[in-house]
């Protein structure tokens, strides 16, 4: 709804966004604006019939896949397997672009593996080329195929009908993104490899809306911290492998998966062509982010592993596995063998069950009484805030990203800034922020932030509408209001722990330190173990100048497993004020490693190394933090002084010379502005 169904009326109707190709090709749109002729317009029911047969016809391509490569036993096993399997029954029903890319990808992979004929292998081209178009980690897949056509012998010649094919589609993008955006290239991608590397300890949405619009490219991305970029690229080639053998697949089918790909595929036929398909996708996918349906196409692999230590091959005697294989093969193929595929089967059914069931259950069907709400209020094309574009897109709206971070009164500076008209809080969005849960209530009305509709419709199913003054209100009649919003809040609710993290968040950012001390005293009292009750104490603590209890504050926070980039950071300028500089870059250097894309952090390391007397360092990491941020004034003064005393005074004073201010202030003066910039 956010991106899908908009691109496809755009290419149905000749308008055309760029923002909505910014990280796929027009594949799936094409597909959602093919199908929709079928549904009579209805692009929601298109998506989903195109959902369900794409996955019919990507497990029917795994099936004759390993049916060819392993036998038919193991074929029929991987079809089971898949059809009960709890990430692809999910992404059946979940419609998107990754369950038509898993078909294409499988049929391509088929085609590849198993035909030596030109239309075949033409035909397999245009599918590789077209899941590249629809899914850009599916480059792997060309690339697989043409280097198991190019060194296959007799076969060599099909490499070039192969390479053709996927021309096709693929040079035909090309042209459309290039008089799109005049770059045939264009594409934001490297987003999801900056954050699979530098953002694993952050939200998506707080990446997203901070420090990812300042990378531009790929290159941005790998010359930003190579050092940090090559080691989270090493971390996620192993981890992603832990988490696909107990995630993508149930871990009592994972934990024969590797074990049967590595000790008798390379027995079969076509062994090479078909780990060549794995390894190169598990290879690109090791640069983005996890999550199950991302890796989907590997799910097949790991299950045709499991498959082979079910049904182990038949060996000769002179082979060295031959007794162990012979062993396992009477064991494997003893009467219970039915019974226990069955039992894990039925496990995997049950896994995936649950959670189906609770999503179908449980679908916001809320959203379309906002959205008819919406729509008598207010003109098509009005900027909407949500975390999720359902509401604005039947509203026929404009969706604005529903903030990750802040308090109340951040969240209304925020959509008075970006124009917008109202603003949508429900269950989704208390999900991502439960303390701003006061907008449910009844009586929350602001000065230009005025509750137009709320509604409670039974269990998690209810919403708010706000309505958004684009005229800023008197500060003082705001801060008024929000204090006794929230206090009234807090006496509705006497023993939610919540609610006076919320009055104590805002008291905080209005420096009322006292009364935010007292509700975090209260907070505490109801739940002695919540960690945002310490990182609230250690914040309120810095900021009266009481470093000692913010110290213990912020320890108490890594004990409570807070956010221990922030509480490492606290402990970091606290030690900075007293003027232990090695202390202080120990903290901060513990803070980049967890956050490597928070600029504060990175310029207050830059201080505390350039207070330690290594100006080297100190510049590379300041040259870091004013990539990401180039209008910080103390961050180009920083850089500069650095260079100076690096000796590079010419460096020194054109950088000097960019900047708005002068000198830098005293050493309290400056970490005090640089944490403004980091709340």
């Amino acid at each position: 709804m956010g991106e899908y169904i908009p691109a496809a009326r755009g290419l149905l109707a000749g308008r055309l966004d760029p923002g909505l190709f910014q990280f796929r090709g027009f594949g799936y749109p094409c597909l959602l604006a093919a199908s929709s002729w079928l549904t009579g317009g209805n692009f929601f029911l298109a998506a989903r019939l195109l959902n369900v047969v794409a996955a019919v016809t990507g497990a029917w391509f795994s099936f004759v896949l390993f049916r060819d490569f392993l036998g038919p036993k193991p074929g029929l096993f991987v079809l089971l397997a898949l059809l009960v399997h709890p990430a692809f029954s999910r992404a059946t029903i979940e419609a998107g672009t990754d369950m038509p890319a898993f078909a294409l990808s499988m049929a391509t992979t088929y085609l590849v593996l198993r035909s030596g004929k030109p239309i075949p292998i033409a035909v397999a081209g245009f599918l590789a080329g077209y899941a590249y178009i629809t899914r850009y980690n599916a480059v792997c897949l060309v690339a697989a195929g043409l280097l198991v056509l190019g060194f296959s012998s007799g076969r060599r010649r099909l490499a070039i009908v192969y390479g053709l094919g996927c021309a096709v589609p693929v040079v035909g993008w090309w042209f459309f993104n290039r008089a799109l955006t005049g770059d045939p290239w264009t594409n934001r991608n490297y987003l999801n490899v900056a954050y699979a590397v530098y953002g694993r300890n952050v939200q998506w949405d707080r990446f997203w809306s901070s420090v990812g619009t300042e990378f531009h490219s790929f290159g941005d991305v790998l010359r930003y911290d190579p050092r940090a970029f090559a080691a989270g690229i090493a971390r996620n080639l192993v981890t992603h492998l832990w988490l696909d053998l107990h995630k993508l697949v149930p871990w009592w089918l994972g934990v024969f998966a590797i074990p049967g790909m590595v000790l008798w595929w390379g027995r079969r036929t076509g062994w090479r062509g078909v780990w060549l398909h794995y390894g190169l996708n598990y290879l690109a996918l090791s640069a983005v982010f996890y999550v199950e349906r991302f890796f989907l196409y590997l799910a097949p692999f790991y299950l045709a592993g499991a498959a082979t230590v079910f049904f182990p091959p038949r060996l000769p005697r002179e082979d060295r596995w031959h007794g162990w294989v012979s062993r396992l093969g009477r064991l494997t193929r003893s009467p219970s063998r039915p019974v226990g595929l069955a039992v894990l089967l039925i496990a995997s059914a049950i896994q995936a069950a649950g959670p189906i069931a609770r999503l179908l259950s449980d679908a916001p069907f809320e959203v379309g009484d906002a959205a008819r709400r919406l729509s008598g209020l207010a003109p098509p094309g009005t900027r909407v805030m949500a975390r999720k574009p359902h509401v604005p897109y039947l509203a026929g709206m404009d969706l604005v990203r529903f903030p990750s971070e802040g308090t109340l009164g951040q969240l209304m500076e925020s959509a008075r800034r970006d124009s917008v008209g109202y603003v949508y809080y429900s269950g989704m969005e208390a999900f991502l922020r439960p303390d701003l849960q006061v907008l449910f209530d009844p009586d929350a009305n602001l000065p230009g932030f005025r509750q137009v509709a709320r509604e409670d419709l039974g269990g998690n199913h209810w919403y708010a509408l706000y309505a958004v003054d684009p005229a800023a209100p008197d500060p003082a009649a705001l801060e008024t209001a929000l204090v006794r919003l929230l206090r009234k809040f807090v006496d509705r609710h006497p023993t939610e722990p919540v609610t006076y993290f919320a009055l104590a968040g805002e008291l905080i950012r209005l420096r009322s330190y006292p009364e935010a001390l007292a509700a975090l005293s209260q907070a505490e009292r109801l739940d002695p173990e919540h960690p945002a009750v310490a990182t609230l104490r250690a914040q309120a603590y810095v900021e009266t100048g009481r470093l000692d209890e913010g110290a213990r504050a912020a320890e108490r926070g890594i004990e409570l497993g807070a956010n221990r980039a922030w509480c490492r950071f606290v402990l970091g300028q606290i030690e900075l004020r007293r003027g232990h500089f090695d202390q202080a870059r120990e903290h901060f250097h513990a803070s980049v490693e967890l956050e490597p894309t928070n600029v504060v952090y990175r310029r207050l390391l830059g201080l505390a190394e350039l207070r330690s007397g290594d100006a080297g360092l100190a510049a590379r990491e300041l040259e870091r933090a004013l990539a990401l941020d180039s209008g910080s004034r103390w961050g180009r003064l920083l850089l500069a002084d650095a260079y100076r005393q690096e000796g590079e005074s010419a460096r020194a004073r054109a950088l000097a010379s960019t900047s708005s201010a002068d000198s830098l202030p005293p050493l309290p003066a400056l970490i005090d502005s640089l944490w403004v910039e980091l709340r």
